[in-house]
């Protein structure tokens, strides 16, 4: 079961960037990788370090910011739209945890092995908070998964 309820508050860096196209294929590590898979594993990186633990790996999909809220959540979150973001999903090398303090559990676990952010589709910088996780989440359900490597 999947840990819920738990929010972070991570400082990215913004990083400019011309379109959201993927560069090699996902499932060959030695293509060359695009920018923009460059800096979406940039950002799994720092959300990764800022909950205490390194990315072991990350894969990323190309979706709607209303889709990508539906998966993390499991709830339609009014107000939210259809535009163009990045739901990014990070193994870390070991459990995420809530010790940092840099967000609340309102479930009582403070660990979790997956965590899914949100980035958005066009200046690539994490727009949404963290949600953490015991499973990997079915990402791909929402469109094609590329994996992200360093």
């Amino acid at each position: 079961m999947g840990v819920r309820g738990l929010v972070l508050s991570i400082g990215v860096a913004t990083f400019a960037a011309s379109g959201c196209t993927s560069g090699g294929p996902a499932s060959n590590p030695t293509a060359p990788r695009s920018t923009v898979e460059q800096q979406l594993w940039t950002i799994a990186s720092k959300a990764a370090d800022d909950a205490d633990s390194d990315a072991a790996s990350a894969s990323a999909v190309k979706t709607t910011y209303r889709a990508a809220l539906r998966l993390m959540t499991r709830h339609t979150v009014s107000g939210t739209t259809d535009r163009p973001v990045w739901l990014i999903q990070i193994l870390g090398t070991h459990a995420f945890s809530c010790e940092c303090g840099v967000f609340p559990s309102r479930s009582g676990d403070s660990t979790a092995n997956y965590m899914l952010i949100v980035a958005n589709g066009a200046g690539l910088r994490m727009i949404a908070g963290a949600s953490l996780y015991a499973e990997r989440q079915p990402i791909e359900t929402l469109g094609r998964a590329i994996d992200l490597h360093p």
